[in-house]
């Protein structure tokens, strides 16, 4: 009996095993889904087996386990294994009918049906048998049957082969059954055998394992035991079972052949779709090869056509970007164009409101009806048609939404324009309208320019040279009335404080003729403009000036902030001169804690700044530098106290932006 359950518990082991190994590989049947409850069964029985075989062992010695242990853990394995056996008879037949449906045996006898027919419901199956099985223990438990007593393991082992291993062995065999016909079908024909045989082994399996229990009060186990089947067919029960099992393992290693013809198959199917590819890739090599000569050459004529066109592009756009000469631009543009498209002749033309040249029209070799035509008409989109004997091609200028002008190209009727020739004109005419808009906007400014520079003056010949001659005007008829009345002396001295003012209203004329070449000094840096001013303050009113400059490097000012620094140091002097009684001047540009700061230092006589600012007459100069400050994101700070002198500073921080220049009242006076 030692050899007999070994080689029970060797043959499923041996079968468990070998479907472990071969459930790695990846597999589309069916069957490798259930495979992993069949190896448990298998290993989880074997271990069963083996536990019956040491127990015998044992039985004679029993110094070295514990028998009850052994038993009870036994018991567990048998209801475990028989439970995974379970399963895997019923993932089968859930697979069959999940993936196949009914069969057409099963359509056609629909009358006939059996427990072992494919039914969802069977999904449920191994959770009911197997808390019936554990009900029943308990059961037994509360019968008076102790947990772990021989009684109690006795029973356990008797149910266990009622409720578990005999539906299980009938739910393997009818799913092996099934799945005979589906490899069948596939071509597997002798593994479909095999798993008929496989099948057959599990209901013989059935009867021996799950029939025949041990001797018991139950009704079948007091009929269908070990003692009875000894005695009826002379040899143990468990002997069958051994041979069973053997067959089952042999059967099933057979039908896990399936895996490797399969890939057999598979590998063959993959080598003959690879020899087909080859050959279908050969031909389609040989074909490409005298399509991509042809495309090269193709290509090298579009690439070349292309470089040409980016050519011009690039031309026109750097044309763009130097000037802001419309006529010029255009001159190069429509230049570019007839090269780039191959063209005998075209023309841009604008319509009378853009740009300051309410004429820009330009065309070459193009006829006068046409020319005439375009010139009237404005097409929101790219138009290709014919007349006469050319077909032309035109393209809409636009600026911000609307239509400003007309591009065209012409050629010969016989040489069409494609697609590609729109794109280009249509880019082309992108950058046209951008340099209009361009020059459009060049010119505001500078209109925008000049009537601010006209304010300012107007404004300084106001508050200055007409407040002057106003007064000139009214000592004039003072000095009359003085020389009528033989009062002389008084006359005189009018006429010397109508010198001084002269003299005062001629500085003040120089001064606004210097902050006219503000922007020509400018060009050569602020810098150079600084000390030009200082230099002209010096040599006019004979205050030195001490200037403390830094490099253009260290400090770099925006253009407009150049302007309004330049302004406000000129206003600054301006002050000195008129106001402070300064001996010197002192003049500071540097760059500190990552702000620019101007300084502009007298030791003159000061004020009281709190006094002036609180004067119902508004301090024109102050008020003029700082707004200048504020139009370029800067800030005026003006320290002065009386008989120290005065500071004014400008701070200007250079990681913001300037703001956009305000309208600056302009005014010298302080």
């Amino acid at each position: 009996m030692v050899l007999v359950f070994f080689v029970y518990g060797l043959a499923f082991f041996s079968m468990g095993f070998a479907i472990a190994l071969e459930s790695r590989q990846s597999s589309g049947l069916r069957l490798a889904n259930s495979l992993p409850f069949l190896a448990t069964f298998g290993i989880l029985h074997a271990l069963t087996e083996w536990s019956d075989m040491l127990l015998l062992l044992e039985s004679a010695d029993p110094s070295f386990f514990s028998l009850e242990a052994v038993r009870l853990v036994r018991t567990l394995l048998l209801g475990l294994s028989t439970l995974a056996l379970v399963q895997f008879g019923c993932s089968l037949l859930i697979s069959r009918a999940e993936g196949s449906g009914p069969s057409t045996e099963q359509r056609e006898n629909g009358s006939r049906s059996s427990i072992l027919t494919p039914q969802p419901w069977l999904r449920f199956a191994p959770i009911v048998l197997g808390l019936a099985w554990v009900a029943t223990l308990a059961l037994l438990a509360i019968g008076g049957y102790p947990v772990g007593s021989r009684q109690w393991l006795t029973h356990a082992d008797i149910w266990a082969r009622f409720l578990l291993y005999l539906p299980g062995s009938l739910l393997a065999g009818a799913g092996l059954a099934y799945e005979a016909r589906r490899l069948e079908k596939a071509d597997f024909r002798q593994i479909a055998r095999d798993a008929r045989l496989a099948a057959a082994t599990f209901l013989l399996n059935a009867v021996v394992a799950g029939l025949v229990v041990p001797p018991g009060q139950q009704l079948f186990a007091s009929i269908l035991n070990y003692d009875n089947f000894q005695a009826l067919f002379g040899i143990p029960v468990q002997l069958i079972r051994a041979l069973s099992a053997a067959a089952i393992a042999f059967f099933v290693l057979r039908v896990l052949l399936v895996f490797r013809i399969q890939s057999a198959r598979q590998v063959e199917e993959a080598n003959r779709r690879q020899l087909q590819a080859q050959q279908e890739a050969l031909e389609i090599q040989r074909r490409a090869q005298a399509e991509l000569e042809e495309r090269i050459q193709r290509r090298t004529a579009e690439i070349t056509l292309r470089n040409r066109q980016l050519t011009a592009v690039n031309s026109i756009a750097a044309a763009i970007n130097r000037s802001f000469e419309l006529r010029e631009i255009l001159n190069l543009t429509l230049e570019r164009i007839l090269e780039a498209l191959d063209a005998e002749g075209g023309g841009i033309f604008l319509s009378s409101q853009v740009g300051c040249d309410p004429s820009t029209q330009l065309w070459r070799d193009m006829p006068e009806d046409l020319v005439k035509t375009l010139a009237t008409l404005r097409f929101d989109t790219v138009v290709v048609a014919q007349m006469e004997e050319r077909v032309f091609l035109t393209a809409p200028l636009k600026a911000k939404g609307r239509t400003v002008g007309v591009i065209c190209v012409t050629r010969a009727r016989d040489s069409e324009f494609d697609t590609e020739d729109g794109r280009l004109l249509t880019a082309i005419g992108h950058q046209v309208s951008v340099a209009v808009e361009n020059a459009r906007l060049f010119c505001q400014v500078q209109n925008v320019a000049a009537l601010e520079e006209r304010e300012r003056i107007a404004r300084e010949m106001h508050d200055g040279i007409a407040q002057v001659v106003g007064f000139l005007n009214l000592k004039t008829r003072v000095v009359q009335q003085l020389v009528a009345g033989g009062r002389l002396g008084q006359a005189e001295a009018e006429l010397t404080q109508m010198q001084k003012i002269v003299q005062e209203a001629y500085t003040d004329i120089r001064q606004s003729i210097l902050s006219l070449r503000t922007a020509t000094e400018l060009e050569r840096g602020l810098e150079s403009a600084i000390r030009d001013s200082a230099t002209d303050f010096a040599e006019q009113n004979s205050i030195p000036v001490e200037l403390t400059l830094a490099e253009k490097e260290d400090v770099s000012f925006p253009a407009e902030a150049e302007v309004q620094m330049v302004r406000i140091v000129q206003e600054a002097l301006a002050n000195v001169r008129k106001h402070s009684r300064a001996n010197k001047v002192w003049i500071r540009l540097a760059r500190r804690d990552g702000e620019g700061i101007l300084t502009v230092e007298d030791d003159g006589i000061g004020f009281d700044l709190s006094q002036a600012e609180g004067k119902k007459r508004r301090c024109f100069g102050l008020e003029t530098m700082r707004e200048r400050a504020e139009s370029v994101g800067a800030r005026l700070e003006v320290v002065s106290i009386p008989g120290e002198g005065t500071r004014i500073q400008v701070r200007f921080r250079f990681e913001q932006r300037a703001t956009e220049p305000r309208a600056i009242s302009q005014n010298t006076a302080g």
